[in-house]
């Protein structure tokens, strides 16, 4: 089963996703490969070869293949592999993959949740839209931001400067916008305290982690106003707020106009 997404949301960029129930020994390779192709392990064994290394994979395993060298991985030949594959490029991309200590170098990865994993890529396989961008490229935002939060990967959080702290919590914004998002759950994912995160966004992007939020958030939502025909209430929910009224309130108060008045305005041209 194979589709053509061929998303473009902002940062990022979904081309291609699919998924496999191989049979026993079933085996390819790549070459060359200029995005970042990911196969996520549903159930089943098999392995992957990258470099000279062979890992053995199972259920919650995914592994990477990017650059020059691509990989060669073959299905277990009593217990075959079923995945799920997509690839993505672009500088969010990039961020998702640090965010969870993927690379050339170290192309696996673990999930502490497979269930909640499994089930977002089985949803976003049988029930895509060919003619709903934003609900197909939300749900891709949503497993990404997913796979971040149940990683199971060591990262060394020792060799991680200011901005690498920063930069993560921005990926983790960026990717997960259409959520309620506190400070406290921004804490917990790059394990450091809320004083520390708050000096952090203060000394090097001049905001405070909520502000930062919400800024990203309206941002969003002014996309959404001048390039789409959403009403209000939905645009209101995609980005996170139950309660239209608040939003319009929040979005007045940065744009200097409602909402209403600021997409009528940019439709006049005045």
């Amino acid at each position: 089963m194979v589709a053509d997404l061929n998303l473009i949301c902002e940062n990022i960029s979904i081309f291609y996703m699919g998924s496999e129930h191989c049979l026993p020994g079933h085996c390819h390779s790549t070459g060359f490969y200029d995005r970042y192709l990911i196969h996520y392990i549903v159930s089943g064994k098999g392995k992957f070869i990258c470099d000279g290394k062979t890992y053995y994979l199972h259920s919650g395993n995914a592994f990477l293949i990017a650059g020059e060298k691509g990989g060669y991985y073959e299905a277990d030949h009593e217990d075959p592999w079923y995945y799920i594959w997509f690839n993505i490029s672009g500088n969010m991309a990039n961020n998702f993959l640090k965010s969870t200590g993927l690379s050339r170098q170290n192309p696996i990865y673990t999930t502490n949740n497979p269930q909640k994993i499994t089930s977002h890529l089985e949803y976003l396989i049988k029930n895509q839209s060919e003619n709903n961008e934003f609900l197909n490229c939300g749900t891709m935002l949503s497993i990404l931001g997913d796979m971040i939060k149940y990683n199971a990967n060591e990262i060394d959080n020792t060799k991680k400067t200011n901005i690498d702290y920063v930069n993560m919590c921005k990926n983790y914004i960026h990717m997960n916008y259409f959520k309620k998002i506190r400070v406290e759950g921004l804490c917990k994912f790059v394990k450091i305290e809320h004083s520390y995160l708050y000096r952090l966004f203060i000394s090097e992007l001049g905001q405070s982690p909520m502000d930062y939020i919400l800024d990203y958030k309206l941002k969003r939502a002014e996309k959404l106003l001048t390039t789409t025909e959403l009403s209000i209430s939905d645009i209101s929910s995609a980005i996170g707020y139950d309660d239209r009224f608040a939003f319009s309130k929040m979005f007045s108060k940065k744009y200097g106009l409602s909402p209403l008045k600021y997409r009528n305005k940019f439709k006049t041209g005045t």
